[in-house]
């Protein structure tokens, strides 16, 4: 009995002898865990410190980047195109207008018409003398062609009496040659007759001269045909030779005439219808050009948003005047203020990324303009300003000017 208690009293020493030999095992286990974990997180812990450290140096050394930037478009005024009364309807400024819109009108009811009535005039005045000349022309053509008639019939006429004195003539030539012949045949008997002894001397002279007179009686009547044919041959080139007057006959000299007064008709009628060309195109030019300044619909050349108005409706404008400023949707700009370290190490072209606040989405875009202090004009802007051209179809379509947001260059 007491061997057994003292056998089981050794199991249970020998028990709590292992059981303490086990615990300062596990402690030191789960110390080394701890250390580790400890020291990935101090290690973890330094990283996101060094990190942040980097990227601070980064953003303040290496990149440009502007937090006060507003979303704008590019300005454009609506200016009158003549002078008038401006009929538009009530805007007000922030108005978005779609490209093509009508945006308003101007009649100007005192504008000086007076050119354009004396041009009427004028017109008018060309156009009764042209149809003055034209009847004119009408009456000498018709005049000129009965005298080109009558000297037609008087050719004819004066060619067929000529025709008959040739005729005339010719009967005359044939029988002075006949006559000339016998003289010479009675002169030639005469003379074998005298060598005979058979006539007297007084006879044969007489012989003699019946032969003169036959000769000359045979070249007049050549000299009358050779005349004659002379003048056949003018008549027929319409030159008629006569003792007593012109070589033009009264019809052909009338035809002459009214054929030079048809000419002169002809370049006065060709001087009127240019002159009434010529007018006629000062007169459309100053009917355009009236039309132009008596009224002219002003349009919105594109998709834009009304800034402000410079004149009223009812208002009266002078041409050229401005009437309302807006700013071109399709053409969105971003203008940054940047300190001077950021505005100089900018340039133009540079690439530009713009972020609207409360929004993650970047649009792409390039510096188009630098604006230094010095170059602020009458504003008095102390600030330097970057001027950038974004390429977004969204902020087109929106035409979200006034929006702000950030801008990251580079």
């Amino acid at each position: 009995m007491s061997h057994s208690v003292s056998f089981q009293e050794g199991e249970a020493q020998g028990a709590a002898f292992t059981g303490s030999g086990a615990a300062p095992a596990q402690s030191g286990s789960r110390a080394a865990t701890s250390w580790n974990v400890g020291r990935l997180l101090r290690i973890g812990l330094g990283a996101l410190i060094l990190g942040t450290a980097l990227l601070f140096l980064w953003d303040r050394f290496f990149t440009f980047s502007s937090t006060r930037a507003v979303l704008s478009a590019a300005p454009f005024a609506l200016r009158a195109p003549v002078e008038g009364i401006l009929q538009a309807e009530p805007r007000l400024p922030g108005s978005l207008l779609e490209r093509g819109a009508r945006f308003g009108q101007i009649q100007n009811e005192r504008i000086d018409d007076g050119r354009l009535t004396e041009l009427g005039a004028g017109v008018r005045v060309l156009e009764a003398e042209i149809a003055a000349i034209e009847r004119r022309l009408r009456g000498t053509a018709a005049r000129a062609g009965a005298a080109g008639e009558a000297a037609g019939a008087f050719r004819q006429t004066r060619l067929e009496q000529i025709a008959a004195r040739r005729a005339e003539a010719e009967a005359q030539l044939s029988a002075a040659a006949a006559r000339l012949r016998a003289a010479e045949a009675g002169l030639a008997r005469g003379e074998a007759l005298r060598r005979g002894g058979y006539i007297a001397a007084a006879a044969l002279d007489a012989l003699r001269r019946e032969r003169d007179v036959a000769s000359g009686e045979h070249r007049a009547a050549a000299q009358r045909r050779a005349a004659l044919l002379a003048e056949q041959a003018g008549a027929e080139g319409g030159i008629f030779a006569a003792e007593a007057g012109t070589d033009r006959s009264a019809s052909q000299q009338s035809q002459d005439r009214l054929q030079l007064a048809e000419l002169e008709l002809e370049a006065s009628l060709a001087e009127r219808h240019a002159r009434l060309a010529a007018m006629r195109g000062r007169l459309e030019h100053e009917a355009a050009r009236i039309t132009r300044l008596r009224e002219a619909t002003l349009m919105v050349p594109a998709e834009a948003r009304l800034v402000s108005l410079a004149a009223q409706p009812g208002e009266y404008v002078r041409q050229g005047q401005e009437i309302a400023g807006f700013v071109d949707c399709t053409r969105p700009l971003v203008r940054a203020e940047m300190d001077e370290r950021g505005f100089r190490a900018l340039r133009l072209g540079m690439r530009a990324r713009f972020v609207m606040a409360g929004e993650r989405e970047e649009h792409e875009g390039r510096v188009v303009q630098l604006l230094p202090p010095m170059l602020a004009g009458p504003e008095g802007r102390e600030t330097f300003l970057a001027v950038v051209q974004v390429a977004s179809d969204r902020l087109s379509r929106g035409c979200e000017v006034g929006r702000i947001g950030s801008v990251r260059f580079g």
